[in-house]
């Protein structure tokens, strides 16, 4: 198969036509007849970009000199070319090959060239300025069937797209009716499609005859806000396809996953929905291949795939089947269509050791995270909550993978060479030498540290040695195996977890206690995504039956799980310290106490 950067046109095709459950996109006009001297290929083309297909488009436009075209099928060319960079991923190139409107003088082309130009505009994060060239494209239209279609294009962006602060500048600058449809879109989405009267009405009154009341006049804004999303059927599954990298380089992670999958269908009700397994493989070609199979396999819920690349592909399928990433997008992409985002992400778990500290009045951090996108990713979610909680990071340092001596970052954290310096210039002032130990600094209240199990040892007894040993730490979830350490090198570690490594009692250590002995040890040392695959598919079931919406929560093997506005799954942890060896568990800050109910 060939190596494909979208999924395969005849696939696409069937998959866009099924997305009767989501807004209609502005469309681009059918190309005019093409005259006796215009070749096909440029009518190929954009049939095969209708059908989501890049690589024949390009084939088809390649065979085009565009300098011979006449100029309306020369704009048609540079709209194609457009559309096919940003299905392959490239909004930038994609904006810089439109023409301005301005100098185009067919009012149907134009338009079109405006409402690629507002996808490329939303794919690359600039929400206000693609929403801005929506509204200006309504002076190109003619009919009220192309206005209503604008406007369902204008939802459409706002629905996949981050409304944060971010914005705010771009939005001062906006027109009215612009900030119109961004304020409306922020009250839906904040009541999760439910917004009170009074809410709608005062902003009626701010937004007099805006064009979102005048299109949703029949149904209501309440109405189109859950018109663009997928409808659960309310009862049980009935066919599940799992996408999983059984071979290749994930072939491991991705058994536990199944194991804990069909652990949790086991302890379903009957009748069990059945379930085909496809191996996506690490390659383009075997994931779409793996992609088509459960399309055609009548599946009305898909759960993966487990790959990040992977997901960001799914994104832009406009799949109607409803699907559950094992794995997030990237804050600058967004999904079309039903996709939902679950996987182990350890921002969760940074952003719950901030709360933790902060709920112990502790404030003031150091941190000691590794080199690379994971240590990054991981000390920014750590960081930023803790500012948003009044906190701040006075000091952080970074290691490189398979380091063992962390002395001098953490001597540099601790502000020890400072000391030193101010003892030498003592000495220098009395003419002698007095009795002098190094202190560690004394405006922090804890550190917060990445690292593995062994890495976490000695960082912990390094910072012992440096005077430091009454400094809490704080790490993630990888600085504990779930082993008792009864050399006690890790106590006083303080981080947070899921259930399902944590319970000792409960529900989960029962579980555990009853699989266990048939896992292979390749399988045990990847219990976290035991519990990865047994919550997939108890969410699964939960959204299928409508039981688990925007604001809602349930608690899994892997955390209290929650579902955001954006369709983003986020775990609620429980945190422990080791204790003489074993754990004990710390009260969850009052941020961190979701009502909820219980598997298994």
């Amino acid at each position: 198969m060939p190596n494909a950067h979208r999924l395969p046109a005849l696939l696409l095709a069937a998959t866009l036509c099924a997305c009767g459950s989501l807004p209609a996109r502005a469309p681009v006009a059918p190309p005019a007849r093409p005259s006796p001297a215009t070749p096909d290929w440029l009518a190929e083309a954009e049939a095969a970009l209708d059908a989501g297909d890049p690589l024949a488009a390009d084939r088809a436009l390649s065979r085009v000199d565009p300098s011979r075209l006449p100029s309306e099928q020369a704009i048609r060319f540079q709209i194609a070319q457009a559309r096919s960079l940003l299905l392959e991923d490239q909004p930038q190139l994609a904006e810089q090959a439109l023409p301005e409107p301005w100098a185009i003088g067919n009012r149907s082309l134009a338009a079109n060239v405006e409402s690629v130009r507002a996808d490329t505009q939303a794919r690359l994060g600039l929400t206000v300025t693609a929403v801005s060239t929506l509204v200006r494209r309504e002076a190109l239209l003619d009919t009220r069937v192309q206005l209503d279609q604008n406007r369902d294009h204008i939802w459409s962006v706002l629905m996949q797209a981050p409304l944060d602060p971010s914005i705010e500048p771009q939005l001062a600058k906006a027109d009215r009716i612009t900030r119109g449809w961004i304020d409306l879109a922020r009250i839906i989405r904040r009541s999760a499609g439910a917004p009170r009267p009074n809410v709608l009405a005062d902003w009626r009154v701010q937004y007099p005859n805006h064009p979102a009341e005048l299109a949703r006049a029949q149904q209501g804004p309440t109405q189109a806000w859950q018109s663009t999303q997928w409808q659960s059927s309310g009862g049980p599954l009935n066919r599940v396809a799992v996408l999983l990298p059984l071979s290749g380089r994930y072939a491991a992670p991705a058994s536990a996953v199944r194991e804990g999958l069909f652990t949790a269908w086991l302890q379903s009700g009957l009748p069990r929905p059945s379930i085909d397994v496809f191996d996506t493989g690490d390659s383009d070609s075997s994931f779409e291949q793996a992609y088509r199979e459960a399309m055609y396999s009548g599946a009305d819920f898909i759960i993966g795939p487990l790959q990040k690349e992977y997901v960001a592909r799914l994104a832009g399928s406009g799949s109607s089947v409803p699907v559950l990433a094992l794995n997030y997008l990237d804050a600058n992409q967004y999904a079309t269509g039903p996709l939902y985002q679950f996987g182990l992400a350890p921002e969760d778990e940074a952003r719950q050791a901030a709360e933790q500290a902060v709920s112990q009045n502790q404030s003031r951090a150091i941190a000691l995270v590794p080199e690379g996108d994971w240590g990054d990713r991981v000390y920014a979610a750590f960081a930023e909550r803790l500012s948003q909680l009044g906190g701040h990071v006075a000091h952080v340092r970074r290691y490189s993978t398979g380091q063992s001596d962390f002395s001098e970052q953490i001597q540099d954290l601790l502000a020890l060479r400072e000391s030193q310096d101010r003892h030498n210039a003592l000495r220098g002032i009395i003419g002698y030498s007095a009795e002098f130990e190094t202190r560690p600094r004394s405006d922090v209240d804890f550190a917060f540290v990445a690292a593995t199990p062994t890495q976490a040892r000695s960082i912990r007894s390094q910072f012992r040695y440096f005077h430091a040993s009454e400094l809490p730490i704080y790490a993630t979830s990888i600085a504990y195996d779930g082993k008792r350490d009864p050399s006690n090198d890790l106590s006083g570690l303080r981080f947070c977890d899921m259930p399902w490594m944590l319970d000792r009692s409960g529900p989960w250590h029962a579980l555990r206690a009853q699989i266990q002995p048939s896992l292979s040890p390749a399988l045990r040392s990847q219990t976290r995504l035991l519990a990865l695959g047994y919550d997939a598919y108890k969410l699964a079931e939960a959204l299928q039956a409508g039981q688990l919406f925007a604001g809602s929560s349930i608690d899994g093997a892997s955390g209290s799980l929650s579902l955001d506005n954006g369709n983003k799954v986020s775990r609620h942890l429980q945190c422990a310290i080791i204790h003489n060896g074993g754990l004990r568990m710390l009260p969850a800050p009052p941020a961190a106490q979701p009502s909820s109910t219980t598997w298994p």
